[in-house]
This record gives structure tokens, sequence and C-alpha cells, in this order.
């Protein structure tokens, strides 16, 4: 918007310029030409859009246009022979005179700026270009003025520095680092974020550097380790990226944490980059990527088969043991059913036991008989359900050949080995309730009461023994009601429970009651995922603060476009306070009930789609208030796609539009100079094709403007003319200095 107005700036003050040439041309006319170049000259003064009049040595008004009746509430009948005081308030009027004085005295042009007051009290802010008036011997005989109203202009800078001021403060609100270059690849600005990370970038700034100096002195500065030993070679790399964005880059620093680098190019040519922090991010993959090739360690190198299936039968998982028996790879397998690999009647077998763990949501025990090159192998196969956050997610299947009971004491090892290999804590417990087996990482988990993870300790021994050394923090002031409801919840489990360690980590417990009135203890570490609940909770205060202090109106409504939640700012906006909006219906705030009706039938529906782009809606305030407001508003839906509610953030406008209108009825004006213009008028640009041509042009070439625009002169001139045309062109546009000729 600036540079829209510095150029709005320029053509006003071209424009002026070019009309106070065109009056001392016509003054010359005057002192030679009589009586046709009087009437020339009137006619030119008198649609001229700009303000002029003509005062003599007196100061007494000879002529006035029609802009500057306009602009100064008079008329040009009545003003002959009066002067300044019979249109400006005193003071006005004698600091007019002044001028005209100083004018006549010096016999020079003069430019300014200044405040005028009308005899009716109202005040304008003006341009002014004075220049005496000259008779046929050179006699100084009045003043000419030209004068353009600067209150439009005023406001429009005024909403510019406005504009930039928001951009700035919205840019600092950013919770990721955020920094902005321009078409030359200079440093411009960013927000404190990028500094607290870029502590260099303040340097670059100072000096007016680029984004080339920026990355130079960060390698200087031995901030990315990934360039060390290789600093040009990297710079280049760098700078090969930016010129030719693709895809976000993902780096390390040398604090030791990791950032995603997003880059986009601006509208005018710049590149905005941001910077976010996924220290955290790479730590859970990392940790997730470990714990999967543990497990699959595990679960490969474990001499019992081994397998998991969706719930909808598909396998997801088939350890070496299980390929074996399947005649099928752990790939070739994934995404088939037992019906892929085995005949339909051992599928149905298999599928029967898998649809009874389901429904059970229990550990089940059956036998299952395998033809091998040897014969007939029975396994005993275990199969368990398998949860995630959103429930039972799969079958797991755990399975021991007992073709020969001999081998019974080796197959209970392998299962105990494989138990002993899992990454979770295991344990399990007989119908007795005493310890029969638990791993390595139960019993590390408990090494300061040891002595209650031998076999044949109860489970309420073990209890006690957490309580009495201090493993169960939320035992702490309520011990005996602690273990009471600990041995409920384990002689009668349910679903899986959350377990706080003295240590500070956190553990899922999941406990399942065998046939036998066995009970399996498993507790998986979730310590990362509750530092993430923390994390997400620290992210909703953020958002309730960002909710709160947002200076634009934000409205939380449900399915039936009912308030919910609103913030302060919708004070400011509409007037209500938030308590007397909640529970509402949302079309108190709309300008009709056909804009409520016609904004829900677009965006505020559960089939609407989710958009971020703004629009202007009409809207009304308490006080009854009409006025545009820049809407951005969209369902809010949950992961699984169903609409929770709606959000609409709300920005006045009023006075944005107010400066566009006038922004608009400037460029009207300055296409009505040009058009009112005697003098043919084109634009065109360097491969010589009409850009702009005024009327006058227009009535030159024998065509309409629109059959002129987007044309070469090639195409309205005859060659040899075109040809001499573009040739003054390209000395106009290579020396940079105006041509002055005549052509037929």
């Amino acid at each position: 918007m600036a540079k829209r107005n510095n150029r709005r700036q320029k053509r006003l003050r071209k424009t002026k310029a070019d009309l106070v040439a065109e009056i001392a041309a016509l003054e010359r006319r005057l002192a030679v030409g009589g009586g046709v170049g009087d009437a020339y000259f009137r006619a030119v003064i008198r649609n001229s859009p700009t303000a002029i009049y003509v005062r003599d040595v007196d100061s007494r008004y000879l002529l006035v246009n029609k802009a500057y009746e306009r602009l100064y509430k008079v008329r040009d009948e009545n003003i002959f022979g009066k002067t300044p005081f019979d249109v400006f308030a005193r003071d006005s009027a004698e600091f007019i005179v002044a001028r005209d004085r100083e004018i006549l005295k010096s016999g020079r042009k003069v430019e300014y700026e200044s405040d005028v007051t009308l005899i009716d009290g109202t005040t304008r802010v003006q341009s002014v270009i004075m220049f005496p008036f000259h008779d046929s011997q050179s006699n100084a005989i009045g003043v000419c003025g030209i004068l353009t109203d600067l209150a439009q202009q005023k406001r429009v800078e005024q909403a510019v520095r406005v504009s930039e001021e928001r951009l700035h403060a919205a840019i600092d609100s950013l919770r990721e680092g955020f920094i902005l270059f321009d078409a030359n690849d200079r440093l411009v600005a960013f927000n404190d974020k990028y500094l607290q990370l870029r502590p260099a970038s303040q340097k670059i700034l100072d000096r007016g550097g680029t984004f080339e100096d920026m990355v130079r002195e960060h390698v200087r500065l031995g901030m990315i380790p990934e360039a060390a030993g290789r600093e040009e070679a990297f710079v280049r790399e760098r700078m090969e990226q930016h010129r030719n964005f693709k895809d976000p880059i993902v780096r390390r620093f040398v604090d030791g944490r990791w950032y995603l680098i997003d880059e986009a190019r601006t509208p005018e040519g710049g590149t905005a980059l941001s910077v976010v922090d996924i220290t955290d991010l790479k730590r859970a993959e990392n940790a997730l990527r470990k714990s999967e090739a543990l497990f699959r360690a595990v679960v490969n190198h474990s001499p019992t088969k081994i397998h998991i299936k969706d719930v909808e039968d598909r396998y997801a998982l088939i350890n070496k043991e299980a390929e074996k028996l399947f005649g099928v790879t752990d790939e070739e397998g994934r995404g088939k059913t037992s019906y892929d690999p085995f005949p339909k009647e051992v599928a149905d077998a298999f599928t029967a036991h898998d649809r009874t763990v389901i429904a059970s949501g229990h550990a089940v025990e059956k036998e299952e008989e395998f033809t091998l090159e040897d014969g007939v192998h029975t396994y005993l196969t275990v199969k368990f359900p398998i949860y995630d956050l959103d429930g039972m997610a799969a079958v797991g299947a755990i399975g021991t050949d007992i073709t020969e009971r001999k081998r019974a004491e080796e197959t209970v090892r392998r299962l105990a080995a494989a138990i002993e290999g899992l990454s979770e804590n295991f344990a399990l417990y007989g119908p007795d309730d005493r310890l029969i087996i638990c791993n390595r990482n139960y019993r590390d988990l408990n090494a300061a009461i040891a002595e209650a993870t031998r076999p044949g300790v109860t489970f309420e021994q073990h209890a006690r023994a957490m309580v009495e050394h201090g493993l169960a923090p939320q035992a702490v002031g309520r011990e005996e009601a602690w273990v009471r409801e600990r041995l409920e919840r384990h002689r009668n489990p349910g679903g899986p429970i959350e377990v706080a360690r003295q240590d500070g980590r956190w553990f899922l417990v999941h406990e399942q009651r065998m046939a036998d009135g066995s009970t399996a203890t498993i507790a998986t570490d979730i310590t990362e995922r509750k530092r993430a609940e923390q994390e997400l909770e620290h992210q909703k205060m953020l958002f309730e603060v960002v909710f709160r202090d947002v200076p634009d109106a934000m409205v939380l409504a449900d399915t039936d476009r009912k308030v919910m939640m609103c913030n302060p700012s919708i004070t400011r906006t509409f007037g209500y306070e938030p308590r007397e909006l909640l529970g509402k219906n949302t079309g108190i705030l709309y300008a009709t009930r056909e804009e409520y009706e016609r904004q829900g039938k677009l965006r505020f529906n559960p089939d609407a789609e989710f958009k971020l782009d703004p629009y202007v809606a009409s809207y009304r305030r308490k006080s009854g208030e009409l006025f545009p407001g820049e809407t951005v508003g969209t369902p809010i839906r949950d992961r699984d796609g169903n609409t929770l509610g709606f959000i609409a953030v709300i920005r006045d406008v009023t006075e944005r539009q107010k400066a566009e209108e006038m922004l608009k009825e400037s460029e009207e004006r300055f296409r009505s100079v040009l058009d009112s213009s005697p003098s043919a008028v084109s634009l065109k640009d360097k491969d010589n094709r009409f850009l702009l041509v005024n009327n006058t042009f227009a009535t030159w070439m024998k065509a309409d403007a629109k059959e002129i625009i987007g044309k070469t002169i090639f195409d309205r001139y005859p060659k040899e003319e075109a040809e001499f045309i573009a040739q003054n062109n390209r000395e106009v546009f290579t020396t940079g200095k105006s041509y002055v000729g005549e052509s037929t």
C-alpha cells in the first residue's frame, strides 16, 4: 500500500507540473493570439480537475475553475473582483495575500503545503503551486495558483502507517521464528523469536546485508554443525535451496536442537522464512524407531510363532518362525487374511480363535495344527488383544510347538525368553496370586524391592513393599487406602491404568485375567506421552492467552450456531460483554437475517469446507450501527472429521474500506484529468505495447481506446513511422532522458 501511495503522489506531482507548463504555454498564446487564445485558456482552466485560480496584482479574483468552486465553496460569477478576505478567515486570507505579493515581487514560482480556514470555519489541507502571470510585455499582471486537497492523501498515509504497525505487531506475536527478505534478497525484518535463535541477524540487518551474508555469518560462528569442514560447499548448497525452494528443511544447530525451516515467496518477489523448533518431535521419532527396532529384534529372534492381525483379520506382522509355518514372508503376508496362505477349514479355525479374543477382550489359548515336512505339528497359540488409545486395535498371537510333551520344558523356557526380551515390564501371577515369572525390565523397575519380585511372593506383599519404599507417589498420606484400591483393580482388572513412580516416570499398566485364574501384568513406559500431554495442556493455555488478548473479535459457536465462547475484543468490536452473548444465536451479530443465513449456507454448516480465506460480511453492533467486518470463518472438526462447532475471527474494516474508496476516487480523478487533456497521451512498455491511452489519443488514432490497449505501435502505425517511434523509445529507455520532437 505504501508503494501504491507513493506512485499516486508522483502522478499528482507530474499532473500539476504538466498543468503549470500548459498554463505558461497558454499565457504565451494569449500574448500573441488574442481572443482565440483567451477562449482556449479559459476552457482548459475551467475543465481542469485540479483547483485553479487567477488573481490580479491587488489579489482580486479574475477567474476560478469548477474544481476551485467545489473545494472552497464559491462560484466564479460571484467571486470576480473579490479578494481572499471574502473566501477565507482573516488569518488565512492575510497569509494568502502576503504570498501573492511575494510572488509578484520575486517573479518566481513557489510550491508549499498549508492549512487554511474558510469563512464558515471549515479547514483545508492543500498543496499549492503559485507563479506570476504576465502580459505581452512580460509585466507581471497577476498570480495564478494550482491547488490540491491533501486531506485524502493524509488519511491514506495514516492508514498505511497503521497497517504497517499491525503487520509488525502480528510478526512479533508469532510463536515461531520469522524473518523477511525483500526482492533483492536483503534482510528487512524479523521477530524477537528469530533474534533469540539467530543473534547475528541484528548485525546483518543494521548493515543492510543479504540472505547469503546471514548464512555466511552463521557458518563463520559455527552454528551449523553439518557445514564444518565444507563451509563454501554448504553455502553454495544453501543458496541453491534458497533460490529454488521446494520442501521444508530439517536441520540441527550447534545447540543440539532441531528446527524446521520453511520458505515462501512474497507477492513482491521477496522471501518469508519461518523457523520452528521440532526438537521434541525428533526425539519422539527417534525413540519410536528405537522401540520398534527393539520390538522387531525380539520378535524376529523369538523361537516361538508370533504374528499380529488387525481386527479385520489382516496380517500386520509375521515373525521368522511364523514365516516357516505359513509359507509366506512377513512382507508377502502384510495386508492378507488367513484365507490367503491356508485352506478354508484351517483359516476358519484361526479366524474363530481371533473372534473369541475380540469378543471377550481377553487372551485365549488354543491348540493349532500345521502340516510340515516331518508331519503334523501342534502349537499352543496364545492370542491376546492389543490396545491403542482408541481401543482394541489388533490381535497378537504367540504359538508354541507342543508336538512332543518331552519338549514342554524347552517350550516354556522359550516363552520365558520371549517375555524376558519384551520392551515392556511383564509379570505373571498364578491363580493363588503369587508371582510365577517376571522379565528383566520388571525386576530393574523394582530393583529397590528386589525381595518382593522373587517367585512365590504375593501381589499384596509386592504392593505393600512399594508403599514402604516410597515407589508409589500416589500412596503418600493414604497408604492403606491405596493398597486396598490397588488390590481390588488387580483382582478385577478393567481397563488400563496410569501409575506414577518415584523417579518421575509414568507407566500404563494392563492387567489381564487368564482362563486358569492367573493375572498377567504388562507395564509400558508412557513418560514421553505424559510429557506430550503436559505440552498439549501448555499449548491449550497458550491458546487461551491468545484467544483472550488477540485484538480481533473471536467467536466459538456450537453446531446450532449458538455462542459457546468469545474473547474480550468482542466488546470493542460489537459493544457486547462476552457474558451477554453466551448461549445466544450468532444471528444477533449480523446486520440482517439474510446475511446470517447466507453465511450459514456458505461456511457455518457441518458440510462446509475448511477454509481460512478472509471474506467481508455485514455486521451489527449492540448500538444498532452496521459495519463491514473482514472475517475468517470455518468449521472445527475432530480427527475423524466430525464437526464440533464453528469459529469466526472478525476485524472491523470500516476505516480501511473508506481509505480504499478514497484511493479509488483519486485514481478515477486522475483518469478524468488524463481523458480531459487536449493533448494526446499514451503509455507503452519496453515492447512498444500500449498500456494506456487517453481519449484525445484514441480520437487522433481514429479508434476506441479498448482497441488500442494491448496492441503495439506496429499494429497502429505504418512500418516506417513505427520503426522511427521504436528507435526514439529505445533511446528514452537507454538514456533515461525525455525525447522532444515533432511527428505527423
